[in-house]
């Protein structure tokens, strides 16, 4: 048996909603049960999971014709959240057709929420795991070092997955790439002026009059606004 096999109930995860639709009462006896509160972790406790949610926790619970699950101490954990991830955006990473992580025409405004395919191959793969939503981020956009906004999904792999928050933050490229760090920061000042200067130019622009982008489009300059006067976290 495998080491993750045997610290969670991945096949708890694995379980499609149509069961718990099919099957009111799931009852998780003796498992160790990590609570990622200030209660922390409870040994040997049995965890109720009615109508697809979990209802009581506590030890020595008995239902009638619910389905058991003998945990045997396994660990079971709220479902883990990635981060930073192109899940839902990548099948094949060497097959164009098969991306939805990148752009020429956008950069900071570069949204993916309407991208996130809940169909994708490797979702079940993450889920097994534990994984049970994510933040899910662009890979690269135009320029240099915005790549664009990450929006939250669930992996549940409904068809109709819609994004449990939309465009959330906002995520760069800090070195590695062909120029400094120091140019880096100098762009991104340069980027922060240029959506001031569009801030202040929209009565302008309303009336008919014309205002250079430069190297951004309206979706971009917009989205840097929202950085500048959101409070919208950026992820370098």
């Amino acid at each position: 048996m495998s080491f993750l096999r045997s610290i969670i109930l991945s096949f708890i995860i694995l379980l499609p909603f149509s069961i718990f639709a099919k099957s009111p009462d799931i009852l998780i006896k003796n498992a160790t049960v990590v609570t990622s509160t200030e209660i922390g972790v409870l040994d040997e406790t049995d965890v109720l999971i009615q109508n697809g949610k979990i209802s009581l926790i506590g030890q020595n619970i008995n239902i009638d014709e619910a389905m058991i699950i003998e945990a045997k101490g396994r660990v079971l954990t709220p479902g883990l959240i990635s981060p930073v991830t192109n899940l839902g955006l990548i099948e094949i990473e060497l097959e164009a057709e098969t991306r939805d992580d990148r752009t020429d025409h956008f950069s900071a405004g570069f949204s993916i929420s309407s991208a996130f395919n809940p169909s994708s191959t490797l979702i079940p793969y993450n889920r097994a795991s534990g994984i049970t939503s994510g933040i899910v981020f662009p890979s690269s956009g135009r320029g240099d070092i915005f790549s664009g906004l990450g929006s939250a999904f669930k992996t549940h792999g409904e068809i109709d997955t819609k994004s449990i928050a939309t465009d959330i933050a906002m995520v760069m490229q800090m070195g590695g790439n062909r120029d400094s760090r120091a140019s880096n920061f100098l762009e991104l000042e340069d980027a922060f002026i240029k959506a001031k200067e569009f801030k202040k130019s929209r009565g302008m622009i309303q009336r008919g009059g014309f205002f250079d982008t430069g190297e951004y489009s309206e979706r971009d300059l917009e989205a840097l606004l929202g950085l500048m006067e959101e409070g919208q976290p950026l992820i370098g």
